[in-house]
């Protein structure tokens, strides 16, 4: 062995020796997440696990317990004022449900179906509603499900709209004001969420408008013969469809439009749906808190299409949130990933900050097969590195929203790409239609440069 060879061994033996605390502590915390998806059990486990693992790295490093449960108080306290709008969101989820205000929509959306155009509006009605929702999930199981079933029916290529309906579900759960993944994705940053939308709505366009194109093509190649009328008689003979269901969702859409904060807003919101579900749903009062609370259900076929929601769907996300935040105080402060964070610095000078980022999500989405876990892991890891390359946490934010955020919807094995194919009985090809979830971070990285400068002013 040459002395250059020698040395360099030399370095990365004292480089591991120095880290392998930190090393240590991400291979148990990858190896609980691992666990907790194969035997299905809550990643708030896993989570506590790591901020147990990087609070013993930071014990290793010379800072003492006390300190240490100060600086993660911090960032609880901080994490604390998301959580509050997230668990207002599940009152809202539940509400919307048992007021009859989703199958409104749904119904709506059915109405406005067209031959020629069905896999074109499956794409926009997906899109409306996964913003109204913020939840991919919540509309893969609706109104996914139903237009799957229209689908069938009519002699429409399934896996062609499965495609349009994962496209519109990731297009809300990456922009709507109330989606748990945009709210994680501020609270991990340290960005606000009222400042990232109007960045994220501005660098959606050129990919949801080749979206549209695309979708377009395929309905006017594969239109449906016929649109299955039973599925709508269901609906209306389940829920009552008065007019008076649309309000919750207008005093959503107009309060922020006058400067009320959001979550006055989706309280607001909730309450005028709890209030529908009484009087318009003649629902009893136990019944619609329960709905509230622990999420709506019902007997039949359009009540386990409908059923959901809640204050309590909301508790995994919510200590997902807050755990996730006290350790990244924890990280942030020791400055323990200091050697990885310096290799993605130079990553970022030669490459770009963005293809970092996307490199970066793929990567966590692969290893960890969940967005919220590859949303955390890159907004600590690169934190650091946009800052040393002259970028600042803004940037990384949207940079995560537009390649992180729908990426995981690349790795056929993630949960959030595996579920929705799962609720909508579609193959795995199905992905490669979901044209969305491609079109948003392939544009966002060629467009970025020359974009960025002219949309973000800080």
């Amino acid at each position: 062995m040459t002395d250059n060879r020698k040395e360099v061994f030399k370095k990365s033996r004292t480089g591991i020796k120095k880290d392998i605390d930190v090393i240590v502590a991400l291979i148990v915390f990858a190896a609980a997440i691992i666990a907790s998806i194969t035997f299905d059990f809550s990643l708030v486990i896993p989570m506590a696990i790591g901020y147990v693992c990087f609070t013993c790295a930071g014990i290793y490093r010379g800072r003492k317990m006390k300190e240490l449960i100060k600086i993660s108080g911090e960032g609880f306290r901080e994490a604390l004022i998301v959580v509050s709008v997230i668990l207002m969101i599940g009152l809202v989820t539940g509400t919307w449900r048992s007021s009859g205000l989703i199958a409104l929509f749904v119904d709506f959306g059915i109405s406005m179906i067209t031959p020629k155009a069905f896999i074109l509006l499956a794409f926009a009605l997906c899109c409306i509603f996964s913003y109204a929702m913020g939840t991919s999930f919540g509309v893969v199981g609706t109104l996914g499900v139903i237009l799957m079933s229209l689908a069938r029916a009519g002699d429409v290529n399934t896996a062609v709209v499965a495609g349009a309906v994962l496209s519109g579900a990731y297009f809300g759960d990456r922009f709507s004001p109330v989606s748990s993944s945009m709210l994680l994705t501020a609270a991990v940053t340290g960005t606000k969420p009222e400042e990232n939308l109007p960045l994220m709505a501005k660098t959606m366009i050129i990919p949801v408008a080749l979206s549209a194109g695309v979708y377009m093509f395929f309905s006017m190649s594969n239109p449906i013969s016929h649109v299955d009328s039973d599925i709508v008689q269901a609906i209306k003979t389940t829920f009552d469809m008065n007019w008076i269901v649309a309000i919750p969702a207008l005093i959503l859409i107009v309060l922020p439009l006058v400067r009320v904060k959001v979550k006055w807003a989706v309280l607001a919101s909730a309450a005028a749906a709890f209030l529908v579900t009484v009087f318009i749903q003649q629902t009893s009062v136990a019944d619609a808190i329960k709905y509230a609370v622990f999420g709506y259900s019902a007997a039949g076929e359009m009540g386990r299409i409908f059923s959901g929601g809640g204050m309590f769907s909301m508790l995994e996300v919510s200590g997902i949130i807050l755990i996730s935040c006290s350790y990244s105080s924890i990280i942030e402060e020791t400055k323990m990933f200091q050697g990885i964070q310096t290799l993605l610095s130079n990553g970022c000078r030669k490459t770009g900050r963005v293809f970092m980022t996307f490199i970066s999500g793929l990567a966590f989405s692969a290893i960890f097969c969940n967005q919220s876990v590859a949303t955390i892991m890159c907004a600590v890891m690169l934190d650091q590195p946009y800052k040393d390359t002259g970028g600042d946490n803004t940037e990384l934010a949207i940079d995560i929203e537009n390649t992180t955020i729908v990426t995981t919807g690349w790795i056929p094995w993630s949960i959030f790409m595996a579920v929705p194919l799962s609720m909508l009985d579609a193959p795995v090809v199905s992905a490669l239609y979901a044209v969305f979830i491609f079109l948003m971070p392939i544009c966002h990285m060629l467009t970025k440069k020359w974009m960025w400068p002219r949309i973000h002013v800080r």
